[in-house]
């Protein structure tokens, strides 16, 4: 029996190895592995000579806006941004107009969706006070509860409630870990620079929500995880508690890669929370995800339109930075320069995220696995320039960045959808994700 497609003469990652074979997909699932005259005769045939087969990414933190923020993003731009650059799964988060909070809102965010995503999509739960809307959309399959420490006012016997009802439920509660900015009073509100910005987001408002979703965890026992970790204390605050290894946590490329020097040169482009640190601390979490201490790599894919984030007071630029179509190939570049090991990057971007968010099946080239792989040219080298970006989003810190590794090829559920640059998958190929628990 003929398969679908048969992807040959490169070398696919698998178990941890790089090795030369072919990858047969029927029914978009990887239906055998090996060398090309062992494998099924296919109707149709993908060279990937002299290129990468790695298991498609994974991005556990994205804001793919739409609804009534669609002219930042919407669900067909932001996915055609996630398989230019690699990724073949994207969980949505639920600040979204409207937030995500209810059964009925995540039905309406998914038929929003439905029809016009290009990669997998998942999404994320607003918190919630109403345990009856905390059940109905777990049974519609959030993928964790997003609690934003920044803004959240709720008080602490509620909080403990609604984290307990998420153990119940099997469902994690994930940490924007960041207490809400000082006020810094009336004059740096009506002038302000990135210092001020810099210093209404000190360093100690993160560590104080690390220690605090610690003990959360500690009393409620919902497994939790921490968004966008910024400070390498904060990491070893996490993993010298006693249950430490019972929290996850991500970090961005912008944290392991800029520091608080961008904002000279670029001001709101660069403008995240949390803010980029210092030198060091970046320097400190690269070494912190070679140890293992950091659990994956996230985007933070967060668009907003050029004009936003140009506007004259620091106050009134929104805080966000695009990163779907930059964060493999800065990543890869690390691997190229031997900074980092490719396993770790198909770990931090694959696989892990895979598992710790109950993704099955995905994550992994392995038979019987979903057919999501992406080749990747591993000596092409580039300069990232955002302007071309299928993003909405045309702006990034890391325009005019030399990177090495270029994704030439994305397949999702068994069919190519982008092919040297080009889009040719037809809108709503990619499919709405539901969690094992």
């Amino acid at each position: 029996m003929k398969a679908d497609l048969n992807v040959i003469g490169g070398r696919a990652y698998i178990d941890g190895s790089l090795v030369d074979c072919g990858i047969s997909i029927e029914g978009g699932r990887i239906r055998a592995i090996g060398k090309e005259a062992n494998l099924p005769p296919s109707d149709e045939r993908v060279s990937a000579e002299g290129l990468l087969i790695l298991p498609g990414l994974i991005d556990a933190h994205v804001h793919l806006r739409d609804m009534a923020l669609s002219y930042k993003e919407d669900f067909h731009s932001g996915t055609a941004s996630a398989i230019c650059g690699g990724f073949t799964t994207v969980l949505d988060m639920p600040n979204t107009v409207p937030p995500t909070d209810s059964p009925s809102r995540l039905l309406e965010k998914m038929e929003a969706a439905r029809g016009k995503i290009l990669s997998n999509v998942g999404f994320h739960g607003m918190m919630t006070s109403d345990l009856d809307d905390l059940r109905g959309m777990a049974e519609l399959g959030i993928f964790s509860l997003k609690i934003f420490m920044d803004r959240c006012d709720w008080p602490g016997e509620v909080l403990e409630r609604v984290l307990s009802a998420c153990r119940d439920l099997s469902l994690p509660a994930t940490f924007h870990a960041e207490r809400a900015p000082r006020d810094l009073g009336r004059g740096a509100k009506l002038g302000g620079d990135m210092g001020d910005f810099l210093r209404a987001h000190d360093p100690r408002l993160e560590i104080s929500a690390v220690e605090e979703v610690i003990d959360l965890v500690g009393r409620t026992g919902v497994r939790g995880h921490i968004c966008h970790i910024s400070l390498p204390e904060s990491v070893d605050r996490l993993r010298s508690s006693p249950i430490g290894r019972a929290i996850t946590c991500e970090a961005t490329p912008h944290h392991l890669l800029l520091s608080r020097e961008a904002y000279a040169k670029l001001g709101g482009l660069a403008m995240t929370v949390p803010p980029l640190r210092s030198p060091e601390d970046a320097r400190g979490l690269r070494e912190e995800l070679l140890r293992c201490r950091i659990d994956i790599v996230a985007s933070d894919h967060a668009p907003h339109s050029n004009e936003e984030k140009l506007r004259g007071s620091i106050w009134e630029v929104p805080p966000g930075i695009p990163g779907l179509e930059t964060t493999f190939p800065l990543l890869f570049t690390l691997v190229a320069k031997g900074d980092l090991p490719l396993r770790k990057v198909v770990d931090s971007l694959s696989s892990k995220p895979a598992k710790l968010f109950g993704i099955n099946g995905r994550g992994e080239i392995r038979e019987g696995f979903a057919a999501d792989l992406i080749l990747v040219d591993p000596r092409s080298e580039y300069i990232l320039d955002s302007s071309k970006f299928r993003s909405k989003a045309k702006y990034s810190p890391f325009d005019g960045w030399r990177v090495k590794g270029r994704v030439v090829e994305t397949i999702v559920n068994g069919e190519v959808v982008m092919d040297r640059g080009e889009i040719i998958g037809k809108p709503g190929i990619g499919a709405l994700l539901r969690p094992s628990r």
